[in-house]
């Protein structure tokens, strides 16, 4: 009896965490995608401006960032500059069911084409790379709270990337998808840094 009271709390605990976190998706993806266009690309920059001059990027040959869309913080001119000054750089191909392999790009656009999402990933020719040779995984996310968590969009793909990958994890969001709280579930992983248009929140100082 004892067993089956503890599977219902936590079977509806998890719901409740679901619920939760659908909740404040919803509503900072609406004030994510009310950011006009020419403030997203201004708000990118800034925040470009910010890692690049980090001395986690400094200090990385291999970096993963993702390909952008819609209203996401926009990563091509920050693909395009590190490739010319000389980094190794990787995105995810998108496999289903819930799996990301990163793969080595030498040029951008050319080495992409539109994948399950339509969104840009490395064609199916060039090279995989083991995780543990990426030195730094942006990450994207709808959602970010001052305590490095996050919420994608729902699918679980960086998730279980991310899961058994042990250097550095940075997320980069407009300051308007920062929350104060955003509730942990056991398959939830830490960012170690979010950098933002105004501020840079770095997590392993807390």
């Amino acid at each position: 009896m004892a067993g089956f009271l503890f599977s219902i709390i936590v079977r509806f605990g998890k719901i409740d965490i679901k619920t939760t976190k659908d909740k404040i998706r919803k509503k900072i993806k609406k004030i994510r995608d009310s950011i006009s266009y020419p403030l997203v690309i201004d708000k990118s920059y800034f925040i470009w401006e910010k890692l690049k001059i980090s001395q986690d990027f400094s200090n990385a040959y291999t970096v993963m960032f993702y390909s952008a869309i819609n209203n996401e913080v926009q990563t091509e001119f920050m693909i395009k500059e590190s490739i010319r000054i000389g980094k190794r750089i990787v995105l995810p191909q998108t496999v289903s069911p819930n799996i990301l392999i990163p793969k080595i790009i030498y040029n951008y656009p050319s080495d992409l084409s539109p994948g399950v999402f339509g969104i840009l990933e490395p064609i199916e020719e060039m090279p995989t790379i083991r995780k543990d040779e990426i030195d730094i995984v942006i990450v994207p996310g709808i959602a970010f709270s001052k305590d490095c968590m996050r919420i994608g969009y729902g699918k679980g793909y960086y998730d279980s990337f991310l899961d058994d990958y042990y250097n550095r994890k940075i997320g980069i969001a407009f300051w308007e998808q920062i929350v104060d709280y955003i509730p942990r579930d056991t398959h939830d992983v830490l960012l170690d840094k979010i950098i933002t248009d105004k501020v840079i929140i770095d997590c392993n100082k807390n």
